[in-house]
């Protein structure tokens, strides 16, 4: 493939878009495409010192600078311009980075009148950090400039699944989301000799270590406070604070010397290569108490080099590192940042193996080959969606997962499914319907997913025609027996269900897959660019689409390998059924999302759903008396930086401690999610959501005050 990336600067001083970019190409070039970039000579006020006139290169790679002019801010360049027009034509697809800049605009211009795709890059500016910058001013610049730009775009890349969902939740429908990381270079030895004979200071200290642009969002003036308090208890740690000034530097020192730690504080400016390599191999910890991080490239290239990390959660990766047991996760306040760098900073030991995990991680996840891979399968179905083509087929790896000792007579029963190839015009795909007297309902939700080529309903002993009709559209039929304890339907059926196919989408039975969603599963199964994909609802409620209740996603679609429920500690309650209850499927990989909802609509009538929702009422009862007895956890700026899992479970957690909740609840939908546009049935249903909210209030307020253990 001949691919343009399209960028503002390539200036250091603006930080991981200047050094991603030119990684990016290098790393395609190596896989055998013709790869170059556009872009200008800005650099702050003043100019690179880079031909504009010639051909340059940079990682190996063909660049074109043209030169920068007012209004500077906005990287306006009529030469740059100039050159895309002439030039765009040449290549199969674009990669544009950043919004809100002259080349975004204008790049995407030219490959609208060419017919070439591009794909958008938006680095962190859809996050809600970003968005509440200026928000009139961009409002009015999309609306006018680049709000063609944006929906004409082949495909948005994004570096998280926390950039990814911040990006939906705020601008509604996008282009298609690939969640693709930036990648790592391994980090060599470098020469701390050097580093030491250029600041003697650092002799003998345990250094903590901030990398990155000087700037406001990264919140350097929480990490001196907190250093203060580190600094107290600790007369060998020392504070490093290396990168670029963006606006903050003249505070920032104006605030150590205030608490008289000029001493013990040293800001080294920019720094690259060997020396920057020695300061992270021989750094205790590196802190970034951010408000909005986008993916993390200093973080990323500290666990590379081995060393622990200290971070808030709205570094986008806070996750992954928790989760390796790479580093500390931290509200962003200075309390707790001060105790997480106090703790590595004291325990070399411990940082030492936290340090050993991230550059696993690392190692593992971030390498510019994987990233290089991904990138290529983007574009691919950048072109090949301008080609009115499917894209490149995804192999797919026959399943098989062990059974469950437990559930061994169960699965017994499952033994006889086929493993086949697929059968011509199915999708390689197991679709696992669930039920319990589902006969009105589950002949709509079959019909909507013959075009799976395998579907198994997973059925609660049904005394109605359920199972016969599933056997009758050729389903296999597998009875659950729930012994009141151990792993619910949903659950077990992840672990143990021979799924014939890698990919598996979960369906209710009141539920329909709408062939314009069925299309979207058969690109995505296709392309393989995700591990699993979110899917919003549109729910019908007494023969109207409620559309308060949306955006709803639910993770429906996903590689069952990667897929797993998971565990609230409350599966073994009585009174609450075989079936979860608002337990979400946690992926275990790289996450997309789909446009088409599925179709919720429940043919048997209100009283189902009135003793369906006693049973909820009964489990989250339970539920808000455990989240009562566990600390929020998280600030309410880390809040906003949050994924939809963890952001959920942090709303709950305060949820559960505010008074009025019935009445807050009937507010909240139909108020502030605008159910009174709904007619009567929006009323109705909000209403019984309020009343849903104060039957959970009365079983918690008897459980509260009998202390038993069902309700």
């Amino acid at each position: 493939m001949r691919i343009l990336h399209v960028i503002g600067s390539l200036a250091p001083r603006y930080g991981g878009p200047s050094t991603a970019a030119p990684a990016m190409c290098g790393a395609l070039a190596a896989r055998g495409h013709h790869v170059e970039i556009a872009t200008t000579d800005m650099d702050g006020s003043g100019a690179l010192s880079v031909p504009v006139d010639q051909a340059a290169t940079t990682a190996g790679v063909p660049v074109t600078y043209r030169p920068v002019h007012w209004p500077r801010s906005y990287a306006a360049s009529l030469g740059l311009g100039c050159w895309l027009r002439r030039y765009v034509e040449e290549f199969d697809v674009l990669h544009i980075h950043s919004l809100y800049q002259f080349h975004t605009w204008y790049a995407a211009r030219c490959c609208r009148r060419a017919g070439v795709p591009y794909i958008l890059r938006p680095h962190g500016a859809l996050n809600p950090y970003h968005l509440r910058e200026h928000r009139l001013r961009k409002a009015v610049y999309m609306s006018l400039v680049e709000g063609r730009a944006l929906r004409a775009a082949a495909g948005m890349q994004y570096t998280s699944t926390a950039e990814h969902e911040h990006a939906v939740r705020h601008h509604g429908q996008l282009p298609t989301g690939f969640v693709v990381p930036l990648g790592v270079d391994p980090v060599p030895p470098g020469q701390f000799d050097e580093l030491l004979h250029r600041h003697p200071e650092l002799a003998g200290r345990t250094l903590v270590t901030f990398l990155g642009r000087l700037t406001a969002k990264k919140r350097l003036d929480l990490l001196v406070d907190a250093f203060a308090v580190v600094a107290a208890a600790d007369q060998r740690a020392h504070l490093v604070v290396a990168g670029p000034d963006d606006g903050v530097g003249q505070s920032l020192r104006a605030r150590v010397d205030t608490l008289g730690l000029g001493g013990r504080v040293s800001m080294l400016g920019l720094l690259t290569g060997d020396p920057k390599a020695a300061l992270l191999r021989h750094s205790r910890v590196v802190a970034l108490p951010s408000e909005d991080e986008s993916f993390g490239v200093a973080v990323a290239e500290a666990m590379s080099a081995g060393t622990a990390v200290v971070v808030t959660e709205g570094v986008a990766i806070h996750q992954e590192i928790e989760a390796a047991g790479a580093g500390l996760v931290v509200p962003l306040a200075v309390g707790p940042l001060a105790k997480a760098v106090r703790t590595l900073a004291g325990d070399e030991r411990l940082a030492a193996g936290m340090g050993r995990n991230g550059q696993a991680l690392a190692r593992s996840r971030w390498t510019w080959e994987q990233v290089a891979a991904d990138l290529e399968r983007m574009y691919e179905d950048a072109i090949a969606r301008r080609r009115g083509d499917p894209g490149r087929p995804a192999a797919v790896p026959p399943g098989d997962t062990g059974p469950d000792e437990r559930m061994r007579q169960m699965t017994a029963q499952m033994e006889t499914l086929p493993t086949t190839a697929v059968t011509p015009g199915k999708l390689p795909v197991t679709v696992v319907i669930f039920t319990l007297d589902e006969e009105k309902n589950l002949p709509d939700a079959l019909a909507s997913v013959q075009w799976a080529d395998a579907v198994v309903v997973v059925d609660s002993h049904s005394t109605d025609r359920t199972a016969d009709i599933a056997v009758a559209a050729g389903a296999k039929v597998v009875q659950f027996d729930y012994r009141g304890q151990g792993p619910k339907k949903m659950e077990w059926s992840l672990r143990n269900l021979p799924f014939e196919h890698e990919w598996v989408f979960l369906l209710d039975a009141d539920e329909r897959v709408t062939p314009q969603l069925r299309a979207e599963i058969a690109e995505a199964v296709e392309r393989g660019s995700a591990d699993g994909y979110c899917v919003d609802r549109e729910f019908h409620f007494m023969g109207r689409e409620v559309r308060c209740f949306r955006p709803n996603w639910n993770l429906r679609l996903f590689r069952h390998r990667l897929g797993r429920f998971e565990d609230l500690g409350l599966n073994d309650l009585p009174g609450t059924g075989d079936i979860e209850v608002h337990e979400h499927v946690v992926l275990d990989g790289r996450m997309g999302f789909l446009d088409t909802p599925l179709l919720h609509d429940d043919d048997r009538g209100l009283t189902p759903w009135l003793t369906r929702h006693n049973k909820y009422a009964t489990w989250e009862a339970h539920l808000y008396r455990k989240f009562r007895q566990e600390p929020v956890g998280v600030g309410p700026l880390g809040f906003l930086r949050l994924d939809a899992l963890r952001r959920k479970r942090v709303l709950r957690r305060v949820w559960v401690r505010l008074p009025g909740r019935p009445l807050l609840r009937f507010l909240i939908w139909y108020v502030g999610r605008r159910g009174f546009l709904d007619g009567r049935q929006g009323f109705f249903f909000c209403v019984l959501m309020a009343y849903y909210e104060l039957t959970i209030s009365a079983k918690l307020f008897e459980l509260e005050s009998s202390g038993q253990a069902g309700a």
